[in-house]
């Protein structure tokens, strides 16, 4: 395995960032990817591509194990439901009545940016819903208040995965319980490391510094009105632009109610489709609320949530009067066409991180190549500062969590030396560096052109998505690097002083930096 692995996302960056054709990277990338996975092979080059693209479609899935089991093919319907709805309360007024409502408390750009992070805070339960529905409620909003969608897109994207990662109730719970397990950490005879794999995770949340760090830091950004880099330019009245000039539909009839009522319908939906697919007690199966939720399945529950909110509001605005069963028709036919991009964009990053993951492997080289040279007081750091390479790389949390999660708890066994069956609670470093790692693989995705949350975020604001993750970095950067000397600071003193002590003043250091960082970047790059 050769430096060759490094070329694919590497091209897909340099592409993206001269042209800004982030499409056409991402398919140079994938051919540049086969062909070093098939070492210069045309013809196989070729039939690797149209199998990764297959597969990544999720077609291969729907034949063979029909539609439910499809988790690429019901993304893609959850987001075109998600296009529809947005048609829908558009069409009848019900955003633009929402709008009129909230003027009414918020009455500037700066209320609206708060209003953006308090919405946030109730969608904690999927990044994917999270993104999607508070950039598609906000838009009214921010159309109003001259709030431009690429500084809406960063609002939503920074609360969206770390608010999902310090939930123990989320759609993420069940694939950090499972990727645990297969690190070797489970209650079962030959386990690496012996604990349950879902109090391990429970236990581990405080030490996802990452996300604390960045919720807090984003909240900082917002009310310091610290604005710098790119950003700064989008932050100027002057200079506000629209991706999509299409001016609301006059408020008519709708009231509030109409909008409230598809947003809290999909809601409750999607917690009761994670506790239906979980096999909660209270649907007729056998396990407890929490059980569930880790066994969810978390697409299905997103796309069956968003087919039932729109026919059932589709009824709802009928029966209103509010719309026309011709309009329900165009809205459907139109939300199909506006998410189109969307899903061709997914479809080719999801094809370039399954090269990268299971061909050109990536991520396996940087770990192999780090994992050699690190010191036991900085692997927490290490693990962070890798898995977030990788995640950017891969443009995948869960990918880099699948690559990094089966490499930490062996590294870490050699370079700690405890036996295998060793209780979790008699190694003081695995809680630190799983939270580290776990930090990392979302990390790395904020700053990734080949991450779905990005694409997402840009989708539902209306902003450009190159232009997204360009100004986004700028405010992610100092964030990494203060987290990264918080887990510095905690590998070197958790084997000294106490456990709380050492979370503390890790914790203290990397949010004292990043807000300084943060500070010290809006004084010297600024808006005049």
């Amino acid at each position: 395995m050769s430096w060759l692995v490094l070329l694919p996302p590497l091209i897909v960056a340099v592409i993206a960032l001269v042209t800004r054709y982030v499409k056409t990277a991402f398919t140079i990338g994938i051919i540049v990817g086969v062909v070093v996975a098939t070492d210069g092979h045309i013809l196989n080059a070729v039939v690797l591509m149209t199998q990764r693209l297959w597969e990544s479609s999720g077609l291969s899935v729907l034949i063979s194990q029909g539609l439910w089991a499809s988790d690429s093919l019901l993304l893609f319907l959850f987001l075109i439901f998600i296009g529809v709805l947005i048609l829908l309360m558009q069409q009848t007024g019900a955003a633009y009545a929402f709008s009129c409502i909230a003027r009414r408390r918020v009455k500037s750009r700066f209320s609206a940016e708060i209003s953006s992070l308090v919405l946030s805070l109730l969608f904690f339960v999927d990044d994917y819903f999270s993104t999607l529905t508070v950039g598609s409620v906000m838009c009214p909003l921010a159309r109003v208040f001259k709030l431009h969608p690429v500084k809406l897109a960063f609002l939503v994207t920074a609360m969206a995965t770390p608010l999902v990662l310090l939930s123990p109730v989320s759609s993420w719970m069940g694939q950090i319980v499972l990727q645990i397990k297969l690190a070797g950490i489970e209650q079962a005879p030959g386990a690496l490391v012996t604990a349950d794999p879902f109090y391990v995770y429970l236990n581990m949340i405080p030490f996802i510094l990452y996300s604390m760090i960045l919720v807090i830091s984003t909240w900082f950004i917002v009310l310091r009105r610290i604005s710098f880099g790119p950003m700064a330019l989008y932050d100027k009245e002057h200079s506000f632009s629209l991706e999509n000039n299409d001016s609301p539909v006059e408020q008519g009839r709708a009231g509030v109610v109409d909008f409230i009522f598809p947003v809290l319908l999909l809601l409750v939906l999607i917690i009761a489709g994670l506790l239906y697919t979980g096999e909660c007690i209270c649907f007729g199966g056998t396990r407890t609320f929490m059980d569930a939720m880790r066994h969810a399945l978390a697409q299905q529950a997103l796309a069956a949530a968003g087919f039932i909110t729109v026919c059932a509001t589709a009824i709802f605005y009928y029966s209103r009067g509010l719309i026309r069963f011709r309009e329900i028709s165009l809205c459907f036919v139109h939300g199909i066409r506006d998410m189109g991009p969307s899903v061709l964009m997914l479809l080719l990053a999801w094809t370039l991180s399954r090269i990268l993951l299971l061909d050109v492997h990536t991520g396996d080289y940087l770990a192999n190549m780090v994992g050699s040279v690190l010191h036991e007081a900085f692997i927490p750091a290490a693990c962070f500062i890798l898995a977030g390479l990788i995640s950017w790389m891969l443009g995948s949390s869960w990918a880099a969590m699948s690559i990094m999660f089966p490499l930490v708890v062996p590294l870490l066994q050699q370079l700690v030396h405890f036996v295998p069956g060793t209780p979790a609670q008699d190694i003081v470093l695995l809680l630190p560096v799983l939270g580290a790692t776990l930090s990392g693989c979302a990390m790395g995705t904020h700053m990734s052109l080949l991450s779905d949350n990005p694409i997402l975020s840009a989708t539902s604001t209306g902003a450009a998505h190159f232009e997204h993750v360009r100004t986004m970095t700028w405010y992610i950067l100092p964030v990494a690097v203060s987290t990264a000397a918080a887990y510095v600071v905690l590998g070197s003193t958790i084997g000294t002083w106490s456990m709380i002590s050492s979370w503390f003043m890790s914790l203290s250091v990397g949010l004292g930096g990043s807000l300084s960082l943060l500070s010290l970047g809006n004084y010297i790059f600024g808006k005049r």
